[in-house]
């Protein structure tokens, strides 16, 4: 991504870009984020870009349960209760109540670019303004190749070292949970509604956040009587040749 510029702090990597930060984008930055997160783990043998040319069998399952999160995750993002949306986590361990990783991607939306699907999303198709102009001065548009290369880099740069061989052997144990911070009226049927400690996720979570300088950008205020964590239910195991 051209303008990716890198901001350190213990517990917040913030990823700069010179786009606008949409529905399109966002979706595919926290997809991009779990991928790494996979590989970086040792959930994937190599990098999915290599596993989805050739799926080897023993990871057959593991892309089974990607596939199955990330139709989940666009449909979230892409329905009209999208703007109920205020984080995704992403849990790395055995089991989801006590994990060994946690990762958090708080969901800031381009408020120029959201409230114009707003206006018009009863009467264009949403695939029809994926090149609507937004007043932050770009596109709402799906990221390019170079854009995720650079994301890549930056992610790789921020997300814990490889595993050694002992940590390794714990982490075939290790799967990979996703869950979503919202509206309960974002739950569908591949979700329950999750008693996910949120003081503790935000005490110890590792956030991942992709700005825009020129973005005017907002988060949704949780309510603790409309706001859920929402567990998708497909997990990813770890996938080895």
């Amino acid at each position: 991504m051209s303008g990716v510029i890198e901001e350190e702090a213990e517990l917040l990597q913030i990823v700069r870009a010179d786009r606008c930060i949409c529905i399109h984008s966002t979706v595919q930055f926290v997809d991009l984020a779990l991928q790494s997160i996979a590989y970086r783990h040792g959930l994937l043998p190599y990098p999915m870009v290599t596993l989805q040319r050739a799926i080897p069998k023993n990871c057959e399952k593991t892309m089974e349960g990607f596939e199955k999160i990330r139709e989940q995750l666009k449909a979230a993002f892409r329905s009209h209760r999208r703007r109920a949306l205020s984080d995704v986590a992403i849990l790395v361990g055995s089991s989801p109540i006590k994990p060994k990783y946690t990762y958090k991607i708080p969901i800031h939306l381009c408020d120029d670019q959201n409230s114009e699907i707003a206006s018009q999303e009863d009467q264009e198709n949403q695939e029809n303004l994926e090149s609507t102009p937004s007043k932050c001065g770009s596109p709402c548009s799906d990221l390019s190749e170079k854009e995720k290369r650079s994301i890549n880099r930056r992610l790789f740069e921020i997300l814990p070292p490889f595993l050694d061989a002992q940590s390794q052997a714990v982490a075939a144990t290790h799967r990979i949970f996703v869950l979503l911070n919202g509206e309960i009226e974002l739950i569908s049927e591949e979700m329950d509604e999750y008693p996910l400690d949120d003081s503790t996720l935000m005490d110890s979570a590792l956030n991942l956040c992709l700005r825009h300088e020129e973005c005017s950008m907002s988060k949704q205020t949780l309510q603790a009587d409309t706001f859920k964590w929402l567990r998708i239910n497909p997990f990813i195991t770890g996938g080895k040749l």
